[in-house]
């Protein structure tokens, strides 16, 4: 019998800093609490339709066009807004060149590591930098979680050689928080608070501690439906017998 595939998992950076804070208790609820969020995900325009419309130049209106197919009303409008408010930023920062780079990982724990996914390097007035969209409609990050954020982005992509002295461009594209419409407010790496190896250490803890118990129900729970289902399988009436 083929194995369940578990569904809590290790989310990417941005995600995973914003789940921190507090104790490992709290972790643990905000960890369950993921599968009770509406179903909105920006996959779509953070990994391809940025792609188009800065190095294609693909025109908003087939972006929205492929936005109009998502599921679900909710995500649609959320997409929507946040398609728009990117594809203003692009032209208005005339960016025309984005150099996908390779997913990195940064590890908080044995088999666990941290998904560490820009959306690439841009090019603006002739200088790279480093390129993260932000599309929550509302800012999550806090003074603490925002160090997390700030803090593994210094300890992974920003060690690699050809990243290092390289700026950030943050584009949050949240609204403000008694606002609808969403603004634009660019963050550099100097706006992002940073820790200290021990204090990122105790932050990351916490959360493997609450999403080691999380996994380990999930797993049990798993197991228990196994065994049950492997308990009501009927069995034949008559056994397959050699004849005499």
């Amino acid at each position: 019998m083929r194995k369940r595939k578990a569904s809590v998992r290790v989310p990417s950076l941005q995600h995973f800093s914003a789940l921190l804070g507090g104790s490992s208790t709290q972790i643990e609820k905000r960890i369950r609490g993921l599968s009770k969020l509406p179903p909105v995900s920006y996959a779509q325009l953070r990994d391809h339709w940025i792609i188009d419309l800065i190095r294609l130049n693909v025109p908003i209106s087939q972006i929205e066009k492929a936005c109009s197919l998502l599921r679900g009303e909710l995500n649609r409008k959320c997409n929507f807004e946040a398609i728009a408010a990117i594809a203003e930023y692009i032209h208005q920062r005339k960016l025309q060149s984005l150099f996908l780079v390779d997913k990195l990982y940064y590890p908080i724990g044995r088999g666990l590591q941290v998904p560490v996914n820009p959306a690439g390097v841009i090019v603006e007035n002739g200088q790279p930098k480093v390129f993260w969209p932000s599309f929550w409609k509302r800012n999550k990050f806090d003074p603490l979680t925002g160090a997390v954020f700030g803090s593994i982005l210094e300890r992974s992509i920003f060690r690699l050689t050809d990243y290092r002295d390289l700026p950030l461009t943050f584009v949050d594209l949240s609204a403000e928080a008694d606002a609808k419409d969403r603004s634009v407010k660019v963050l550099g790496r100097t706006d992002f608070g940073t820790l200290t190896d021990a204090e990122l250490r105790a932050e990351t803890d916490k959360f493997v501690e609450a999403y080691l118990r999380v996994l380990m129900e999930e797993t049990a729970s798993s197991r228990t439906e196994a065994e049950e289902r492997s308990a009501t399988v009927d069995l034949p009436l008559f056994l397959d017998r050699p004849p005499p």
